[in-house]
């Protein structure tokens, strides 16, 4: 079994609430698509080179899978850096860190 995360901001960039419409279809979508997901709390903090240091919390969409690939991962991760406008996302596969 393989398992891929994605880690989605529950705030924009500019402090803004990210709608629970937003999450409820990223949830609805994830559960429909891979059969269930668990989500989780998260929070951290990083440094950005647009915005310095930065702390953020977040949930994190984790899906186990038969079979995982970056691209079908991946593709996931950018509707998220679209729609919550975000600069960067992080996303997982078996472990391994990638960002879009």
């Amino acid at each position: 079994m393989a398992y891929f995360e994605v880690l989605v901001p529950k705030f924009f960039n500019n402090g803004e609430p990210v709608s629970q419409g937003a999450f409820d279809a990223l949830e609805e979508y994830l559960a429909r698509k891979y059969e269930g997901y668990t989500r989780l709390d998260t929070s951290g903090a990083w440094i950005s080179p647009l915005r310095g240091f930065k702390r953020d919390v977040s949930f994190t969409y984790r899906v186990y899978v038969k079979k995982v690939n970056r691209k079908m991962v991946e593709g996931i991760a950018k509707v998220v850096k679209k729609f919550w406008k975000q600069d960067n996302v992080m996303f997982v596969i078996n472990g391994r860190n990638y960002f879009v």
